[in-house]
């Protein structure tokens, strides 16, 4: 995991990489549940 801070856009981007092709549904899952939704951001699955 790595992070990004913008404070002029007021945005930080956190990147997480992982081995499997199925983690990103189950990171979305822990994302959603454990995050207070007015803290919740958007989510982009950029594949590199």
């Amino acid at each position: 995991m790595s992070e990004r801070k913008n404070p002029a856009k007021e945005k930080i981007t956190f990147i997480f990489r992982v081995a499997s092709s199925e983690m990103p549904a189950q990171l979305q899952e822990i994302f959603e549940s454990s995050i207070d939704k007015s803290l919740q951001g958007t989510v982009d699955w950029e594949v590199d």
